[in-house]
């Protein structure tokens, strides 16, 4: 049985998707719940929104990476 745990804006969730971040985990109300996110189309981890902000990573979609940025393609395929 998945453990629950009270949000900070009144909702409960699975403890799996609550964020953990340093911000969460210091707030007195608890924390906000944890999406999964994607930086240019590869899995960064779970954040609520302000932890995703403050991450670093770039916000866009697959269509946002470039090969000059790490000097390897995207997939396969790509030329």
């Amino acid at each position: 049985m998945p453990e629950m745990v009270q949000l900070r804006d009144g909702f409960q969730c699975d403890e799996r998707y609550a964020c953990h971040c340093e911000e969460c985990s210091n707030h007195p109300r608890g924390p906000l719940f944890a999406e999964d996110r994607y930086s240019l189309g590869i899995y960064a981890g779970r954040m609520c929104d302000a932890a995703w902000e403050q991450s670093g990573y770039r916000k866009e979609g697959a269509e946002g990476y470039d090969y000059l940025d790490a000097g390897e393609y995207y997939g396969e395929n790509d030329y």
